[in-house]
């Protein structure tokens, strides 16, 4: 059974997920929930308190696809999710007991303290059973990817569950897995002696980990994989046409998230370090508003959903959207919309 006052802290991403522990970090959380606002009509940024409820948040979990949605996992087990329902992806207000969440395109899974599963929103891609987990068992770790959902066991070895048209969930034969991370269609495993295994779609090199060594957390995406090492330094492999694997200079990292064309990572000292597409500023906005409020950043979790967001949760249980997404208008013209703004919606 999993202990939550040494709670598995989870770092899904747009196609994965990397896992670090973070202790007995949730009573010191407070209960305020705040976020950056953008203000259409003069483009000054503002605070904006959302909602003031007894949470006290310890990991973000966000959507690739847009419409997207966010989910957070609360130290008391509780589940809130907020953002595109149309699946029913955000319907967790009866989850209890959970340790675990992974949230991808229009499903969201969590894993209970006693080792089961939970899951809500659609059945994957020609309904293929991605969300179908709940007899699973002796379950510590889990991932939902693109087309398909990965489950580690406390033995080692590790289940899957979903589409299987590239060998994403050809995991029967792996053993002495820690840590396990799906993307769009690979699966990738960390074996407790530091190595990597991978499986499923190689068509940018993703799956290229034979190599790795001294590997503790790894984050998949459609097409570039990322691994966490023991002296905090990050390895990449798969598509770098963005630069989203440039990080051979990153250093004291403690988290990873790959997200579709960027990756971001979390350091010792809780701040934030970006690499690859710009395109919908979801790396900018960040450094552009700290700078601007002369803020320190003090995240916990990160989340990389897709190609144009971010999703950051705070030491203070305040989170951070940043991004752009391209909406259609009624009139057929499509208009740029931060992410920020997208969300603001659906959170009161």
């Amino acid at each position: 059974m999993l202990s939550k006052k040494n709670v598995l802290a989870k770092v899904h991403t747009y196609r994965g997920s990397s896992y670090r522990m973070l202790g007995k970090i949730g009573n010191a959380l407070s209960c305020f929930f705040y976020a950056l606002s953008l203000n259409s009509n003069d483009k000054d940024f503002i605070f904006s308190e959302l909602q003031k409820v007894e949470r006290n948040p310890l990991i973000i979990s966000t959507g690739e696809v847009f419409p997207s949605h966010i989910v957070v996992l609360n130290a008391n087990g509780s589940v809130w999710a907020f953002g595109d329902n149309s699946q029913g992806q955000c319907n967790v207000k009866e989850w209890k007991d959970i340790v675990a969440i992974s949230a991808n395109d229009y499903i969201t899974i969590g894993l209970k303290e006693d080792g089961t599963c939970v899951s809500c929103g659609w059945n994957g891609l020609k309904n293929t059973g991605q969300k179908n987990v709940d007899t699973w068992k002796d379950i510590v770790a889990i991932s939902a990817g693109g087309t398909h959902t990965i489950g580690l066991k406390k033995d080692g070895t590790v289940v899957a569950i979903g589409a299987n048209d590239y060998g994403q969930c050809n995991v029967k034969e792996w053993k002495d897995i820690v840590a396990v991370a799906a993307g769009t269609a690979h699966t990738i495993g960390v074996k407790k002696d530091g190595t990597v295994v991978a499986c499923g779609n190689n068509w940018k090199g993703q799956c290229n980990v034979k190599g790795w060594t001294d590997i503790v957390a790894v984050s998949a995406s459609s097409e570039h994989t990322l691994g966490l090492k023991k002296d905090g330094t990050v390895v990449a492999c798969g598509n770098n046409y963005y630069g989203q694997c440039d990080v051979k200079n990153w250093k004291d990292i403690i988290a990873i998230s790959a997200g579709g064309r960027n990756s971001i990572g979390l350091t010792i000292n809780r701040s934030l370090v970006f690499c690859g597409d710009d395109q919908y500023y979801q790396c900018s906005q960040i450094k552009k508003d700290l700078t601007y409020y002369n803020l320190k950043s003090n995240a916990i979790s990160i989340s990389a959903g897709g190609i144009s967001h971010f999703a950051v949760l705070n030491m203070d249980a305040s989170y951070y959207l940043s991004g752009f997404f391209n909406a259609k208008k009624e009139n057929g013209n499509t208009e740029q919309i931060y992410v920020k703004d997208f969300f603001k919606k659906y959170e009161k």
